[in-house]
């Protein structure tokens, strides 16, 4: 937990200064986003005129029932920076864009049966493309998006080292399809 409190203030400094004269600030979440067991928090900052920067940060907690090993409850932290491009914006940084992201997670899996533990890591790139909408009194945004993208490192470490699994060599657990329906607030 230290290690991404590590990696969250050097973002947040990026943020601040990366912080124009005119301080658009968005802040969005996905609704959506807590059927499938996560929480996310995202703020995206105006680094120029048709260019904004979203950092993101949340957790995400499941269980998996493996049929041999039993239920494993998983307790992920995500952090995330990506940044897009804006084609003719016209309230701030809003309408169509291509962007790019990076993403990180990382957590701890609990076996219910036998308490072993399990560490998961997870680090990918990839590309997006989306659209954002501001309300009319320009403070209620959506945000929509869809990405592709690589996990280029994708591991669960055991208790016992037999038990690693790297992700990685599974080329379809490589593909990274980030998608995004989010709500906010323009500040």
């Amino acid at each position: 937990m230290k290690n991404n409190l590590k990696l969250l203030l050097p973002m947040l400094a990026l943020v601040c200064t990366s912080w124009t004269a005119q301080a658009q600030t968005d802040l969005k979440i996905s609704p959506f986003s807590i059927i499938f067991g996560r929480m996310i928090l995202r703020g995206e900052f105006a680094a120029a005129e048709n260019f904004g920067v979203e950092l993101l940060g949340g957790a995400a907690w499941n269980t998996y029932n493996f049929d041999d090993e039993g239920d494993v409850k998983f307790n992920n932290y995500h952090l995330g920076a990506n940044g897009r491009y804006y084609f003719n914006p016209s309230e701030g940084i809003d309408k169509f864009y291509l962007g790019g992201y990076l993403k990180y997670a990382c957590g701890k899996g609990t076996n219910n049966d036998t308490n072993g533990e399990v560490n998961t890591t997870r680090f990918a790139l990839g590309t997006l493309v989306g659209f954002k909408t501001v309300s009319p009194n320009g403070h209620l945004l959506f945000d929509f998006n869809v990405g592709f993208g690589r996990a280029l490192v994708y591991k669960i470490e055991g208790d016992n080292p037999e038990d690693d699994v790297d992700l990685s060599d599974f080329p379809i657990l490589n593909w990274d399809i980030p998608v995004l329906v989010g709500i906010g607030y323009r500040f």
